[in-house]
């Protein structure tokens, strides 16, 4: 018996030395499978992984009207489009028509009390439909209200030296918010800084060689709007300029604030009262008289820049139609499509600007083939990676 007991008890340890490194084997392997995470400083058991994939994406809004009836076109798809890059067609991979799933909006409405002396928002009840009419943008749209004046024309941010401080080139009256009443309460405030502005430019009247040094302060919200639009790259970034002021614009700001709105798609919207006659004579003598011949006037700067942004320009006959204009205008903005193509890991910046057409083709309510309009930015500058 005890022979018996013997051999199992061998047998069972010659069983446990074969399983031994077996067991041992099977451990490790599970140790390659297993990756060890750091411990939560919160004591939480810690998320997966996200993998971020850098995607370039270049994004284009684009308006298309009726040539015939002057009116938006809608109801399109993405097979009505076309999208030439530098003359190549590009596949789009991004596509929304107007209330449909969409980047949210950014607006920044630029009252520029210079030129007709913001004439325009002295009425109190025409600030007030500019109100109502942003009120009635989409709840996920962020509005800004900006005021600007003059600047000095080597540094359109920097007050002209003889001015006062308190009449800087941008104020900017409410950043970027959501909640409509911050943008009611800061267009009531208008009318009385218009009179202020005022009077000011009567004293400079009386002071005409300043104006030499001076030049629109309209590139300063520009450059404004452009650091807002770093902070959310999935908006829509869009300005809408009121103004009818003929003053100075340089060169060099010009071409910056289009290089920048092209760079960062940004579209610009000039809404104009139609300056008179005679106001456009005496314009013309003040920038001959300061020696500025063949430059550009703010009015001329905005509508180029809305051109090859792919904006929309309102020319207000009367004052009193400037509520009804400034409504088309949202109306436009708010029917347009958001196209995109996706920028390849091999295509490489050349800090160069990429011409872009597109192309439409649609039908009527006949069966014909429609004459449209379209107004998109004309070009783009190649995302980094």
């Amino acid at each position: 018996m005890l022979t018996k007991d013997k051999s199992l008890l061998w047998a069972c340890l010659l069983v446990l030395l074969c399983c031994a490194p077996f067991a041992a084997a099977q451990e490790k392997e599970e140790s390659k499978k297993t990756v060890q995470r750091p411990s939560s400083p919160t004591g939480k058991e810690p998320t997966d992984d996200i993998v971020r994939v850098n995607t370039r994406v270049v994004f284009i809004d684009a308006l298309v009207k009726d040539k015939k009836k002057d009116t938006p076109v809608r109801n399109l798809t993405r097979d009505n489009f076309t999208v030439l890059d530098d003359g190549q067609v590009r596949e789009l991979t991004y596509f929304s028509a107007g209330s449909e799933t969409r980047r949210p909006r950014m607006l920044m409405l630029v009252l520029d009390f210079f030129g007709g002396d913001g004439r325009a928002f002295h009425d109190k009840e025409i600030v007030a439909g500019l109100a109502s009419v942003l009120a009635k943008l989409p709840p996920e749209d962020e509005v800004a209200i900006a005021t600007t004046w003059l600047g000095r024309d080597t540094s359109p941010c920097s007050p002209v030296e003889q001015v006062s401080p308190d009449f800087p080139p941008l104020q900017v009256l409410q950043d970027f918010t959501r909640d409509r009443g911050k943008i009611i309460s800061s267009l009531e405030a208008v009318p009385d800084l218009v009179t202020k502005y005022n009077q000011k430019s009567v004293e400079l009247r009386d002071a005409p060689h300043i104006y030499e040094n001076a030049a629109s302060g309209i590139p300063c919200a520009a450059a404004a709007l452009r650091r807002a639009v770093a902070e959310r790259l999935n908006s829509q970034a869009v300005m809408i300029v009121a103004t009818d002021d003929l003053v100075y614009f340089p060169f060099n700001a010009r071409d910056e604030m289009i290089r920048s709105a092209l760079e960062t798609g940004i579209t610009i919207n000039l809404l104009r009262i139609r300056t008179s006659f005679f106001t456009g004579l005496l314009a013309g003598a003040v920038k001959k008289g300061a020696g500025y011949r063949k430059v550009p006037g703010t009015i001329d700067v905005v509508a180029d820049a809305a051109q090859q942004t792919g904006g929309g320009m309102a020319r207000v006959g009367s004052v009193k139609k400037y509520v009804q204009e400034f409504e088309k205008l949202i109306g436009n903005l708010t029917s347009r499509y958001t196209l995109g193509f996706t920028i390849e890991d091999n295509e490489q910046n050349t800090n160069r600007l990429h011409k872009l057409e597109i192309r439409v083709k649609a039908n009527d309510e006949r069966g014909k083939e429609r004459k449209v309009v379209v107004s998109a930015r004309n070009g783009y500058y190649l995302p980094n990676k």
